[in-house]
């Protein structure tokens, strides 16, 4: 796939600050591709370099083959921003809200027909005051696809949101990349990552510190993977004592077997087999982005 954005070396300083520390990287086209880190590590900053509102200290962006602060008003018509924190005219209805974006846009997409694929259209008449959480969610989005864009930028989007609006917004989003959009997101929920992005980019302190693939970036750490058993009998915790690359932790009744990259899995399964340990329940938990993240944050 081409790229369709690609970041060379860019900075941004305020003052001794590196908000963005030389950050290189490229977006694939069709791809969702998501920046994860702490707050403060330099996400919105940085997107907001992309999308031509933040002037870098240094550095080169192309959208599309365009630079998005020399040629800003050309780039405005490929994307599409749903910024973190948006507030709404007072006692502005949801389809007033909606006219006045597509008043911006030579060529805007219908809002009636996002609103109804969006499940909206019974809420066009409401104040968008009265929305839930997920509603104004839902309409951010809409709002960032009236101008017909080839790229949507996301800033943590469902932040705030239930487990329910979560999933439902999950969904959205496949669904736009089915559509054929280029989607960037910035969140810090690991498992929304995992369950949406085809790359991701880590961002620690303005640097990127990984950008690819997930699995990939999980197999570079070779973290343990955990056996987890059910069982109180933290006795039984000296039968794994001087096993090469294994480590034993007992928690309210949870017994946890870390096996690292030099110890085998099935080895530790048999050998619970062999000497019948009691247990109530077995899981095994497979090293995670979540892990990743940890070990790269220290939290």
């Amino acid at each position: 796939m081409d790229a369709v954005i690609t970041v060379d070396k860019l900075s941004l300083r305020y003052g001794e600050l590196r908000a963005v520390d030389e950050v290189s990287l490229e977006v694939k086209q069709g791809e969702i591709f998501g920046l994860i880190g702490p707050n403060g590590a330099g996400k919105t900053s940085l997107m907001e370099c992309i999308e031509g509102l933040r002037n870098p200290t240094s550095g080169e962006i192309s959208i599309l083959g365009k630079n998005p602060l020399r040629e800003h008003s050309e780039v405005c018509k490929l994307i599409g921003v749903q910024l973190q924190d948006t507030t709404y005219q007072d006692k502005a209805k949801v389809e007033e809200i909606c006219r006045l974006f597509s008043a911006l846009y030579d060529s805007p997409a219908s809002y009636l027909e996002l609103l109804r694929k969006f499940n909206l259209l019974d809420k066009r008449k409401s104040y968008i005051t009265k929305l839930s959480g997920g509603q104004r969610q839902r309409l951010s989005i809409v709002l960032a696809l009236l101008p017909n864009p080839q790229i949507v930028f996301l800033d943590e989007l469902t932040t705030g949101l239930d487990l329910k609006a979560r999933e439902l917004m999950w969904k959205t989003l496949k669904g736009l990349k089915e559509d054929g959009l280029t989607v960037v997101l910035s969140t810090h929920y690991m498992d929304e990552a995992e369950a949406l992005c085809d790359r991701i980019g880590i961002m620690i302190r303005g640097k990127l510190k990984h950008t690819g693939v997930i699995s990939d970036i999980i197999q570079q750490y070779q973290l343990p993977t955990k056996i987890a058993l059910k069982c109180d009998a933290p006795a039984v915790l000296s039968l794994f004592n001087g096993i090469s690359g294994v480590y034993t932790t007992y928690d309210n009744g949870v017994i946890t077997i870390a096996v690292s990259e030099n110890g085998k899995v099935s080895d530790i399964l048999s050998l619970i087999q062999e000497q019948n340990i009691p247990y109530d329940d077995l899981s095994i938990i497979k090293p995670s982005l979540g892990d990743v993240y940890m070990k790269l944050t220290g939290n």
